[in-house]
């Protein structure tokens, strides 16, 4: 779960086009079996849902520099606070995503791959 208090902030890694501000949060990323498991939050600058910010769990492949959603967790405040709304991304059964240079989801991974773990 994405925790963000005193024991442990997040890094604020970088804005979008959109000014939302995207996390990793370092302290909860570990590594099993070859792979690499972190969240990322995204805390949105004009919301255009019900959800202020989001939280997704990811499973990274750094050989191949992939990576695949594993859960979603929507909030209804900022900060990925409150209870959230939560989805396994596992039942859809994704194929690996590969990251588009210099977006987000780059820097994220890049960031997860490159973590001393």
């Amino acid at each position: 779960m994405f925790s963000f208090n005193s024991y442990g902030e997040p890094v604020g890694f970088v804005m979008d086009a959109n000014e939302n501000i995207h996390y990793v949060d370092f302290e909860e990323m570990k590594k099993t079996d070859g792979y690499i498991y972190y969240w990322e939050m995204t805390n949105y600058a004009n919301p255009s849902d019900r959800f202020l910010s989001i939280a997704t769990y990811h499973k990274a492949d750094c050989d191949l520099y992939r990576y695949k959603d594993i859960t979603f967790n929507g909030y209804t405040q900022e900060m990925a606070q409150g209870e959230p709304e939560t989805m396994d991304l596992t039942i859809l059964n994704e194929d690996w995503a590969y990251p588009v240079a210099n977006s987000v989801a780059d820097y994220s991974l890049n960031l997860a791959c490159q973590a001393d773990l």
